[in-house]
């Protein structure tokens, strides 16, 4: 499963390894893509808008990108439970 939003991706897969490999392919293709928007930028092949939001990739990957998230469905169960958890736990009577 594969959901994809522009400042948002989660990538959920059977086996670890799959995640695992999955997580560093679009790791580095985060970094090329990045890389060839701001040669484009630099040699004036985007418009005002594309070179703004080429700018502001370029600060993010520079400051340190969150990878996007690419676990196994149940590593992504437990995660989102365990914040429910944290997040509503004296709602709910927890701590």
């Amino acid at each position: 499963m594969v959901w994809l939003h522009p400042l948002r991706f989660l990538a959920s897969l059977f086996t670890r390894k799959a995640a695992g490999e999955l997580g560093e392919r679009v790791t580095e293709r985060l970094i090329r893509f990045s890389e060839m928007l701001d040669k484009a930028a630099q040699a004036g092949f985007l418009n005002a808008a594309e070179a703004e939001r080429s700018a502001a990739l370029t600060a993010v990957m520079s400051e340190g990108l969150d990878l996007p998230e690419v676990s196994t469905y149940n590593a992504f169960a437990r995660q989102s439970c365990r914040n429910l958890v944290r997040s509503r736990g004296y709602q709910l009577g927890l701590r």
